[in-house]
């Protein structure tokens, strides 16, 4: 699971996208997991109507989960965190530095 975020956040983060974007990246993610969309779908989607963040659609569509909800779950939660400047920044000052 921790390898899930890490790449997560390194995908999300290396996107450059704007609060804007990760914004609309979160309605995406809430829609799939509302409806208990598949790994697939929400990949197709995330494609199609965010395409900047094709590496992310790319992510989801390769993984294997065993709990995919609790994995969207916690996909949607980073999203929300980085839809804040002070988090963005702590973030990438911290890939910097490693």
């Amino acid at each position: 699971m921790f390898q899930f975020f890490d790449e997560a956040i390194s995908i999300l983060s290396a996107s450059g996208a704007t609060q804007q974007q990760l914004s609309n990246l979160a309605a995406i993610l809430q829609r799939a997991r509302a409806e208990r969309a598949s790994p697939v779908e929400v990949a197709n989607r995330v494609e199609q109507e965010q395409p900047a963040f094709g590496v992310l659609a790319d992510f989801i569509r390769r993984r294997s989960f065993s709990d995919w909800i609790g994995f969207l779950v916690l996909l949607l939660t980073l999203v929300n965190m980085l839809e804040r400047p002070a988090v963005r920044v702590t973030i990438q000052q911290q890939k910097s530095t490693h």
